[in-house]
């Protein structure tokens, strides 16, 4: 049996001492000695995995003249679609308003108001209203806007709900 001193208080322990008598200290590996094996594992693993080949290293087949061909056609059908419907009342909107989504474009076309409508967006759809009711709480705005019988509730800009009365 060996004697050497304790990591903490210095005193004269034996080697095969897990923890000192005098202080209580554990002794054992010191962390340099685990933080060396774990550099010494990962060092293992990068290497392992440099030397592996994935699937996502090969590149993708190149298509051929027949897939060629049909991208052209798709591409030129989609290109006709455009050009009708740029044509109609929806699609000259849009080119006019290019920010606005397509679908709220056909649905002023069809005086359809629709949730998530800004508010020039609702009058394009249907007018100026007859009145309009504004709440602000706490740098929160709400709006409800009366068009006859029927109430529209924005919140903050946007047209959250509608309400009928009959």
């Amino acid at each position: 049996m060996s004697l050497r001193a304790c990591k903490e208080c210095g005193r004269q322990i034996s080697s095969d001492a897990k923890v000192c008598p005098q202080c209580g200290k554990k002794q054992g590996a010191s962390a340099g000695a685990g933080c060396l094996a774990i550099i010494g594992i990962l060092i293992a693993l990068g290497i392992v995995g440099s030397l592996v080949r994935h699937e996502n290293d090969t590149p993708p087949p190149q298509p051929g003249p027949a897939q060629i061909e049909a991208n052209k056609q798709a591409e030129q059908r989609a290109r006709q679609i455009e050009e009708q419907y740029l044509k109609t009342p929806a699609g000259k909107l849009w080119q006019k308003h290019k920010d606005w989504d397509r679908q709220y474009c056909q649905a002023i076309v069809n005086r359809k108001a629709m949730t998530g409508m800004n508010p020039e967006q609702v009058r394009a759809t249907w007018g100026r209203p007859e009145r309009i009711n504004r709440t602000v709480i706490r740098g929160h705005t709400t709006e409800q806007w009366v068009y006859g019988d029927t109430y529209l509730y924005f919140d903050d800009g946007v047209l959250a709900s509608w309400q009928d009365s009959r």
